[in-house]
């Protein structure tokens, strides 16, 4: 099915990607992964990260994430967490009961920020898969590197890495989404969806907070998410 590409770019929802996406990486094909999300599964997860194909992860609506990620490749990290606020209604979704749908619906201004979910990537993907991909896309900039032993036993690593186990990045990751803590909440009339990611641990303290406008074409997707994807692109197409 993907023999004839060079390289597969996936725009086409967190089903789908999970779906198709480790046929795509089983196939030898580079990946780029837009629908993050999708590596939320442990079934999806272990296939787009099996090879031979290799994935390539965007970032999406938010940025930072290679400081993040230098000091994660540390173990410098202990908390990692994203509060993300959207548009009231953009945030309605049909498994909620009517009297859920309608307190969104009636949401105003002078209500503030409402709630809707507080969890992990792994959760919030399931209730939310439209909304949150960039939480699994901060799981997996801050999962670590592969070494044998956990971040917790680095004084014992070199004595264990000889009869531990290697952890893969699917490994990692599942660990990660874990570790992430995501606050979404709903905003009536804001414009722009809003990101705030907050680190901390022996690396130091990290505070980013990014506003995105709405892509023109899909007023649900950051516009960012495009520029993200393209520039994803453009550093595989030179490797």
């Amino acid at each position: 099915m993907f023999d004839r590409f060079d390289i597969v770019v996936e725009c086409a929802g967190v089903p789908a990607a999970a779906r198709f996406g480790p046929a795509a990486i089983a196939a030898g094909r580079p990946l780029v992964l837009t629908s993050v999300g999708a590596l939320a599964g442990p079934d999806a997860r272990a296939g787009l990260l099996a090879g031979p194909g290799r994935l390539h992860v965007t970032n999406g609506a938010i940025g930072g994430l290679d400081v993040l990620e230098a000091a994660a490749q540390a173990d410098g990290l202990d908390s990692v967490e994203i509060t993300t606020s959207k548009e009231a209604s953009g945030l309605i979704r049909p498994c909620m009961s009517e009297p859920e749908a309608e307190r969104l619906r009636g949401l105003g201004p002078e209500d503030g920020p409402l709630t809707v979910f507080e969890g992990n990537p792994a959760e919030a993907i399931e209730k939310f898969p439209a909304n949150v991909n960039i939480a699994v896309a901060l799981a997996w900039a801050t999962r670590g590197l592969r070494s044998a032993a956990p971040a917790s036993d680095s004084g014992a690593r070199a004595a264990s890495a000889e009869t531990a186990p290697e952890r893969t990045d699917a490994d990692l990751l599942g660990a990660s989404l874990e570790r992430v803590r995501v606050v979404l909440q709903a905003v009536a009339g804001q414009t722009q969806s809003a990101h705030r990611i907050r680190a901390s641990g022996s690396a130091g303290e990290f505070a980013f907070e990014i506003r995105s406008t709405p892509s023109p074409e899909n007023s649900a997707t950051s516009g960012l998410t495009a520029l993200s994807v393209a520039r994803t692109l453009r550093n595989v197409l030179t490797e």
